[in-house]
């Protein structure tokens, strides 16, 4: 039913015209239909008539066989009888002759029923015949039998002529049963010739209204596939088909909806609603027309990358709304100051860009950027009003030139947002131009990166260990595990490359764990060889410091290799610990609390806060290298060294002095009374296997008894 009522209400919605024509090919396809019905139903009405004509001429013609093939018995009963001169050769002829008589009268009784004169003249030409046989049957037993022949060949003659009728009788019955037949295949064959000359006359009709059909569709919906390509190929303004009351109008009016709806998502992803400026969409797409433009030679453009200094902070300090208000604020210096530029958007939070696009060559476009950057500058020397506060405005910008720093949309904004980190890095309000180099770090960041985390995978990174010894006697009372990386491609990488790109990422966390899985093991299969152990320090990165599962990996390090807990040191630097002080302080408390010991690392290279260090739960101090090395030639490093020494020890803590490489350095560590020390002095960091025997040759009393 509903089928149905959304045909009709599908119908009705045609054009007039279109409804009309198509009334009439169904008019003409059900007319032409109806007649070629009717030639059908006469020319079955005549083959039924044909048919049972025919059946009754063949049983005439069956009947007429019947009644010669009779006569024919009968004649040759006579014709034998006389040729032999005697009618013993048929016994029982009475009998015989009776049945003979019988069989030709039913059928002459039947051929009667449709063919009475020709029964009539069988039964005269027949007639008699039983009384010359009975006579002549008399006569055979009277006197012999050639009177009797004689008669017999009488009856015979008399019965060749009513054979010879009958011939022809059958001869006349079935030329008439093959004219019924010809006759019903004629007018078969012109009722069909008829039936099918009207149904190619349907066709032709229904053809002709097809085509009468498309003639008047078919513009409408050529119409309405060039406007569905136009809009799929963003062209919104190409001209729509009208909006008539029928299936087209339809699409013709989902077609205006479409392009309408299309024009607000486009002018929503090209214009920032914050801001009223374009978005870092609408800076793709000028940037790919434009630089589309330079391969022509016509024109030079550059990008201009900006990131506010101070957004964060006023985010921060006044709440959103207030940050909104800035970048609105900041939006609308840009566009005071830079009127003539080809286009300023909103890349993404607080950062900004400025396209200019002038006729001119690299060094001039290099000019007007310069000139550009002024404007900007001079736009944000006047601080802004936020909540009765007035704040500064101050930007870092990274310049990218076309064609000279990239040739699509997506890498100069790349670059020149590479810049931009540049001259972030230089200080605030700072701009700077893309160079290579700025990107070959980030490259060379991504490489290791990728490679480094294969390797922690794959178990291919080394340890070493580096022997710490006192520093009065010598004597080996620890080590500190250091990680080493030889790569298939890189080659040897070197720590000081591969280690703050992995502290940059998540990476250090996945090394750390490495290395403290590692140094277990290692510090295990000592102890099963029967060597005396000493603490093995492990370095923690700042990101992994910060980690909540450093402190179970701890747990199962010591626990899956059954290990004391004073076997292993955690080695932390000043910059992980301050950033969080009071979580860090609980989690050193908790390290603490399974026993193992934490020393400071690089202490002065870093916030060296007097008030932090008295509250860390520490146990070593190790003075940073830069300032060991020059104890014997600088006395600021020697004075600097002798106060963090004094300072750990009235704190209580063990001090360690890294990097001594000569005799010099020793005596001044041991003349301000540091406690052990580390360098190439003592030992280099050697493989697990060397380190061996300093195990077994040293006999330290500070080793651990397990």
């Amino acid at each position: 039913m509903r089928a149905t009522l959304s045909t009709q209400a599908g119908y009705w919605r045609l054009p007039i015209a279109l409804r009309w024509q198509l009334v009439l090919l169904g008019a003409a396809v059900v007319g032409l239909i109806v007649v070629s019905n009717g030639f059908l139903r006469e020319s079955l009405q005549a083959d039924r008539g044909r048919v049972a004509q025919e059946t009754e001429q063949r049983e005439q013609l069956e009947l007429l066989r019947d009644v010669q093939k009779a006569v024919r018995d009968y004649r040759l009963w006579l014709i034998e009888a006389a040729a032999q001169g005697q009618l013993n050769p048929l016994p029982t002829s009475s009998a015989w002759l009776e049945q003979a008589r019988t069989t030709l009268d039913a059928n002459l009784d039947k051929l009667a029923t449709f063919d009475a004169v020709a029964a009539a003249e069988v039964r005269r030409a027949t007639a008699g015949l039983d009384g010359v046989a009975s006579r002549a049957l008399q006569a055979r037993d009277a006197n012999g039998g050639g009177a009797a022949q004689q008669q017999l060949r009488a009856a015979g003659q008399r019965l060749a002529r009513v054979d010879a009728t009958l011939e022809q009788r059958v001869a006349d019955q079935r030329a008439a049963v093959e004219a019924v037949a010809g006759s019903a295949v004629q007018v078969t064959d012109r009722a069909i010739e008829r039936s099918w000359w009207t149904m190619l006359g349907a066709s032709a009709v229904a053809i002709v209204l097809v085509l009468l059909i498309l003639q008047s569709t078919l513009p409408a919906l050529r119409k309405t596939i060039d406007a569905i390509d136009e809009l799929v190929r963003g062209h919104f303004e190409a001209p729509l088909p009208p909006i008539a009351r029928d299936e087209l109008g339809e699409v013709a009016r989902g077609l205006r909806n479409f392009r309408d709806n299309a024009r607000q998502l486009e002018v929503l992803a090209t214009t920032d609603a914050l801001t009223e400026l374009g978005t870092r969409l609408e800076m793709q797409q000028v940037l790919d027309k434009c630089l589309d433009e330079m391969r022509d030679g016509r024109v030079a453009a550059a990008l201009l990358f900006m990131d506010l200094d101070q957004f964060k902070s006023v985010n921060d300090a006044l709440g959103h709304s207030a940050g909104d208000r800035y970048l609105q604020e900041v939006a609308r210096r840009l566009r005071r100051a830079l009127p003539h530029v080809a286009l300023i958007s909103r890349i993404s939070g607080d950062e900004f860009g400025v396209l200019i696009r002038e006729l001119a060559d690299t060094d001039g476009i290099r000019e007007v950027s310069e000139r550009a950057v002024r404007a900007i500058a001079d736009a944000f020397s006047h601080n802004c009003l936020l909540e009765g506060q007035p704040v500064a405005i101050s930007a870092s910008i990274g310049i990218a030139i076309a064609q000279r720093d990239g040739w699509s949309g997506d890498v100069l904004l790349a670059r020149a947002e590479a810049a931009m980190y540049a001259a972030k890095g230089d200080g605030r309000g700072q701009h700077r131009y893309y160079d290579p180099a700025m990107t070959d770090g980030v490259r060379d960041q991504l490489a290791i990166g990728g490679a480094l985390r294969r390797a922690i995978a794959d178990n291919n990174l080394r340890m070493v260990f580096q022997p710490i010894v006192d520093a009065t006697t010598l004597e080996l009372v620890g080590a500190e595990a250091l990680v080493r990386w030889t790569d298939p491609e890189l080659g040897v990488v070197n720590p000081e490359r591969f280690v703050p790109i992995a502290e940059e990422t998540q990476i250090i966390v996945e090394l750390g764990e490495w290395v403290m899985h590692a140094v277990g093991k290692q510090l295990a299969q000592w102890r099963e060889a029967g060597l005396s152990l000493c603490p093995v320090a492990v370095n923690i990165g700042a990101r992994h410091f910060a980690d909540h599962s450093l402190l179970q990996t701890l747990t199962d390090v010591l626990g899956s290799y059954s290990l004391p807990p004073d076997a292993l040191e955690l080695e932390i630097t000043e910059s992980a610990v301050v950033r969080n002080p009071e979580r860090s302080i609980e989690l050193m408390h908790a390290i603490r609390a399974r026993g193992v010991r934490l020393s400071l690392d690089d202490f002065g290279t870093g916030y060296s806060s007097l008030a932090y260090l008295q509250r860390f739960p520490l146990d070593k101090l190790k003075v940073d290298q830069s300032f060991v090395k020059r104890v014997a030639e600088s006395a600021d490093s020697d004075n600097i060294v002798a106060a963090t020494i004094g300072l750990a020890q009235r704190l209580g803590l063990t001090t360690v002095g890294e990097g001594v490489e000569s005799h010099a350095v020793l005596r001044r560590l041991q003349a301000h009374q540091c406690d052990l020390i580390q360098g190439y002095f003592t030992g280099r960091p050697m493989p697990a296997e060397d380190f061996s025997e300093w195990l077994v040759a040293q006999r330290q009393p500070d080793s651990i008894a397990v």
